[in-house]
């Protein structure tokens, strides 16, 4: 038995800190635990000590299996036995080593407190490395062992949906101006009950599941105690949940045995769905204490174990008599006491269910009255691999999600605007885009250009962070700060701003801002252009005459310093001035004239200027390479704004006809047991990834069509695993 208390994954140092606090330090202690050593372990070290050959050893491990009882199990393993029959010795050690502590950690959550100093009854160590990042006593005894001679184990469990929770009570106040607690939160708001009982459960917790939103179904539930019901059926091995509907709609169907037992039974229905309650029905009808009927559950939930069998026989043989005693007949006690015993094998805690119910319903509640409150804390605190599920629900609900952007995005998602829905995503679900970088340019927005982003965005200019910033279409709005000559001829697909100062602000798409960063990590690869001294004399006849020579640098022997980009000005080119010598680091600049391609981000524009223009955008590509590389993608899907015409998978029941569309992302050829081909065409819809199986004669007869990276509507029946596709069409980039 062990007491669990939930709390924030953050909050773990400090709770370990208040017990030690408010015990003292002698009288708390960590938990060790063991890890034993595997056969495939064991069979590497000892052949290492043997000197067996490491190709040998590394082609025979891979016979071991994961899970096994007993090391002589291998022996049924054709490879191995010979392995071992060739080197008898090795067999002989490792069987001996088999199942032997290899090393000691500690238990993630597990505290004993004591009301006595902890030596006194257990042998423990100082740990100097804990999960409690601190460090304090840690027993020698496993879990097991610790509830054996008496302790009671403190579960300090981390969940981030306390968390999470927390941080949206936060938000609310900050946001909102609403200063106000979890349990402020109203228990009988019809909006959160509709939001339930619709099965708007998306990122709720513990309700989420197509199990939970089933239960939620039947259940129906429009108060707490029904909540908790709910959190208690999705358990595995909890039974009765026809009865208990069924009870609820009809109050006549409710089973009376007695007013003692009818009473306990009462708030669900005459049913039997939590621990608790068998074990109140145990302690009143055999009139006992409620610890001593704990002794009785427990043993009933497993009685085949060691010490189980004859508690479980005493309560069989004693239940009966003693409730008749107390005014039960004997056929409501037979009865009840058979409903015990077939309910006994696995039922929800309701201290549990009740707790993670709150939870529910608190974040229920933020979803159905204030859901950029809700979303914007989902997204922060979802694997990325969840983030496109939760941004589709998102957009559902009225939210307009803003991708993230290196001028304007912080670490994790913010609300932009309340007025309009509007989320701003993180820089945290760009993979790629680590917090130490994001520090380095969150203090630093906005940034003006490219130039200046890589000027002052510290750790953020890397190659990595900022290639994941394009190919997720984070610098769409940062342009590249140019001369106006650069842009001496017009470019049909390059959107440009002319600015007051002869320059103009190039924004390039997503493909094309990739390859001028290519070109441009090329060009700064490269050694620093040269910049020439030249002497005044042959500068002399060759310059222009717009500038004089006070326009220029001057060495102090009245050589002209000029830039390699800046010869072609003065009639020069690289040739002609080989001979002399030249400064990486020139005193100073041109005075008044505009250098022109004087940077690295110039440079490579002009570079690739042509293929830019000839560059169009290929939006079924990036959006493939996005969901490939981050599991998520802000380059919208073709059929984005089809979405809703097209159907998840899950939720269509099998043998109905459904239409769906999609981008072909892979073709696998099968065949049958019989020998008949067929294809598995892997298709990405806006929604998921959908499986279509079709037959041969189908698969000829669209083949023209059926290509990767093709977008295909396709017609079927919707069976296990996908789809059987009857008909194909062509959809090009419209889906009507």
């Amino acid at each position: 038995m062990d007491i669990d208390s939930d709390f924030g994954p953050e909050r773990s140092t400090e709770i370990f800190e208040h017990l030690n606090n408010l015990y003292g330090k002698d009288h708390c202690c960590n938990i060790i635990t063991f890890s034993n050593l595997q056969a495939r372990a064991i069979i590497k070290d000892v052949c290492r000590s043997f000197e067996v050959p490491l190709a040998e050893v590394n082609a025979i491990t891979k016979f071991v299996p994961n899970d096994i009882h007993n090391f002589s199990e291998l022996l049924e393993i054709k490879e191995l036995k010979d392995f071992f029959n060739k080197y008898s010795n090795i067999y002989r050690h490792c069987e001996k080593l088999y199942g032997s502590p290899r090393h000691h950690s500690q238990h993630p959550a597990g505290i004993c407190v004591l009301p006595f100093p902890v030596t006194d009854l257990l042998p423990v160590e100082n740990a100097t490395s804990t999960v409690h990042e601190m460090v304090g006593l840690m027993s020698q005894f496993e879990k097991e062992n610790t509830e054996l001679v008496g302790c009671v184990k403190l579960d300090a469990l981390r969940l981030a949906n306390i968390s999470a929770l927390y941080n949206q009570i936060d938000t609310l106040k900050k946001e909102y101006g609403l200063d106000m607690k979890l349990k402020d939160i109203p228990l009988d708001d019809d909006k959160t009950w509709d939001l339930i009982c619709y099965c708007d459960t998306a990122g709720i917790f513990q309700m989420e599941s197509d199990v939970g939103k089933g239960v939620i179904k039947q259940v129906n539930p429009r108060n707490m105690e029904e909540l908790s019901a709910v959190n208690a059926f999705v358990r595995p091995g909890t039974s009765g949940l026809e009865n208990y509907c069924e009870a609820k709609k009809d109050s006549s169907k409710i089973v009376k045995y007695h007013p003692i037992i009818d009473k306990i039974l009462a708030t669900t229905y005459g049913g039997i769905i939590y621990q608790e309650t068998i074990m109140s029905l145990i302690a009143k009808m055999m009139d006992i204490s409620f610890g001593k009927a704990d002794i009785y559950r427990r043993a009933l939930e497993k009685p085949n174990k060691k010490g189980n069998v004859e508690l479980v026989e005493e309560f069989k043989k004693e239940c009966v008599p003693r409730a008749v005693k107390i005014g039960v007949s004997k056929e409501a006690a037979e009865k009840i006491q058979q409903a015990i015993l077939d309910n006994a094998g696995y039922l929800f805690n309701k201290s549990h269910s009740v707790a993670y119910s709150f939870i529910s319903y608190w974040t229920a509640w933020i979803k159905a009255n204030y859901p950029l409150v809700f979303y914007v804390s989902l997204f922060n605190t979802e694997p990325i691999e969840k983030l496109q599920s939760c941004m589709q629900e998102a957009v559902k609900h009225g939210i307009v999600i803003a991708p993230p952007n290196m001028s304007k995005s912080k670490f994790e998602s913010t609300i932009e605007n309340k007025d309009k829905m509007v989320i701003r995503m993180g820089l945290n679900c760009v993979k790629g885009i680590g917090e130490k970088a994001v520090n380095d340019i969150t203090p630093q927005q906005p940034f003006t250009d490219f130039a200046d982003y890589f000027a002052r965005a510290g750790k953020g200019s890397g190659k990595t962070v900022v290639e994941c910033g394009i190919k997720i279409g984070a610098f769409s709005d940062i342009p590249i700060k140019v001369s106006k000559s650069l842009f001496d001829k017009p470019y049909d697909n390059i959107k440009t701003v002319d600015n007051a100062d002869d320059t103009v602000n190039v924004f390039l798409t997503t493909q094309q801002q990739f390859l001028w960063y290519t070109k441009y990590l090329e060009v700064k690869a490269k050694k620093s252009i040269p910049n020439y001294a030249i002497p005044n004399e042959i500068i002399k006849g060759k310059y222009m005459n717009n500038f004089s020579e006070d326009d220029l640098v001057k060495e102090n022997d009245g050589t002209i310093i000029i830039p390699e980009t800046e010869l072609d000005k003065f009639g020069l080119d690289e040739n002609s001035v080989v001979e002399y010598k030249t400064r990486k680091k020139p005193k100073g600049i041109f005075k008044n004239i505009k250098t022109v391609l004087s940077s690295a981000e110039e440079r490579a524009l002009k570079m690739v200027l042509d293929e830019l223009n000839n560059l169009h955008q290929n939006n079924v590509q990036q959006y493939l390479n996005n969901m490939t590389d981050f599991s998520i993608s802000f380059i919208p899907h073709p059929l984005e704004k089809a979405s809703s015409l097209i159907l998840i998978l899950d939720k269509v029941k099998d043998d109905t006809m459904v239409r769906t569309a999609g981008i072909i992302v892979d073709i696998i050829k099968k065949v049958t047991k019989t020998g008949k081909d067929f294809y598995n065409v892997i298709l990405q819809t806006p929604l998921e990834k959908q499986k279509l199986t079709v037959w041969n004669n189908v698969f000829l007869k669209y083949q023209k069509i059926l290509e990767v990276n093709h977008i295909v509507k396709a017609y079927g029946k919707k069976g296990f695993g996908g789809i059987t596709v009857q008909d194909f069409v062509d959809a090009k980039s419209n889906y009507t």
